[in-house]
């Protein structure tokens, strides 16, 4: 599964190939979250509460990441879902087979990361610097 994107984000991040290669040694056995609100919503957990568990919020904890590795357009790895997730499992095989998974979710990461405002001929950009994981993707 492709962990990180090289370029802008949707969220304004820009990550570059050095950005990725720097996230690289933090990535392995980094939780993946699944964060859904009362209201149904599913999104990025909020900075508070990431900050006073110092990681990933344990109930919503559904995967794994293991041997990251570069590529040409970003950070890969395989990704160990969990035995009680076997529903999220169930949903990216479904749409992996369609081929429309990268259509129908959209993946996110959560970092605690330094950057620099940079301008892009699209607009403004936060260019990460140093990073490191915290409670990581967002299924």
């Amino acid at each position: 599964m492709r962990v990180l994107k090289f370029g802008k984000s949707l969220n304004g991040w820009l990550w570059s190939r050095e950005s990725g290669e720097k996230l690289l040694p933090h990535l392995a056995n980094s939780p993946v979250g699944c964060y859904i609100f009362n209201n149904g919503v599913t999104g990025h957990a909020p900075d508070e509460a990431i900050l006073s568990a110092s990681g990933a919020i344990v109930r919503n904890i559904v995967a794994d990441i293991q041997e990251p590795r570069l590529e040409a357009d970003g950070v890969y790895a395989r990704v160990h879902i969990h035995e009680d997730a076997d529903w999220l499992k169930k949903k990216l095989m479904g749409l992996q087979a369609r081929g429309v998974v990268d259509k129908v979710l959209g993946l996110s990461i959560d970092t605690l990361a330094g950057y620099v405002p940079v301008q892009l001929k699209e607009g403004a950009a936060k260019a990460v610097k140093e990073s490191r994981a915290s409670s990581r993707r967002i299924l």
